[in-house]
């Protein structure tokens, strides 16, 4: 049986590819989209061209897909668990986080006490999402991550015209998919 994570995971990978050096790319070397700096956090010392896609996975399933309890999210809401676990991996974890929080706060605020905008997806954060059961909150919340994750890329593209090359690829990722 395959998880919510493997087909996020499946899905990323889509986008990712493989092996990667662009020197206008501030990630610098990445394979599947881990970057050097990232595999060698998880003891990886071979040459990135040859990395396993066993160990991307790994990385992947700890310091994107646990660390911010993205089963519980899925379970929810598959689609929003992969646009916060995307947006995890192209613009962190933190980022796609707070993105996460702060539309949960504007979608009802006037009825219930805000969370706190933390960056971390823990158990506050599960717990007012559950608030949210209906379609029509769920869409308008994946919508909004989006927004907010292609108005990011803009921001970068307008501060550093280096990374104009990234427009068409980055803002493909900022769109919602049924």
């Amino acid at each position: 049986m395959t998880t919510d994570f493997e087909r996020a995971l499946a899905k990323l990978l889509g986008i990712e590819g493989g092996y990667a050096n662009d020197p206008n790319d501030r990630g610098g070397e990445t394979r599947f989209g881990i970057t050097k700096k990232k595999a060698l956090e998880h003891g990886y010392e071979g040459a990135m061209s040859q990395m396993p896609l066993s160990i991307a996975h790994k990385i992947y399933k700890l310091d994107y897909w646990d660390f911010q309890a993205l089963d519980q999210v899925s379970a929810w809401d598959p689609r929003i668990a992969y646009e916060i676990f995307e947006c995890g991996v192209n613009q962190g974890t933190g980022t796609a986080a707070v993105y996460f929080q702060r539309i949960l706060n504007v979608i009802d605020r006037n009825s219930m006490k805000p969370i706190r905008v933390d960056g971390r997806i823990g158990s506050g954060t599960i717990a007012y999402m559950q608030k949210f059961s209906d379609a029509t909150t769920k869409n308008t919340i994946l919508t909004a991550l989006n927004c907010l994750q292609g108005e990011h890329y803009v921001a970068i593209m307008e501060r550093d015209p280096t990374q104009e090359g990234y427009a068409r690829n980055w803002l493909s990722r900022a769109r919602v998919e049924g």
